[in-house]
């Protein structure tokens, strides 16, 4: 959420719980390939066959692009 003051933000509030099993997570990781490789012992509890892969800071990059132009 943007709050804008002048037509300008003042103030941005981001909500996460840095889950990666919940898909909220905005903290960097290790960038990797995609994978569905799961070490549980069903194979499929953590990823329930969905791809996953590390994204570095993308998130983050998002966040700071959308932020800075939002500002002019």
């Amino acid at each position: 959420m943007l709050i804008f003051k002048h037509g300008k933000p003042k103030m941005v509030h981001i909500t996460t719980f840095n889950e990666w099993h919940e898909d909220s997570q905005i903290e960097p990781s290790v960038v990797t390939a995609p994978t569905t490789t799961d070490t549980s012992p069903t194979g499929t509890q953590y990823t329930q066959g969905l791809v996953y892969q590390g994204y570095g800071t993308t998130y983050l990059d998002i966040l700071r692009n959308e932020i800075s132009a939002a500002q002019h």
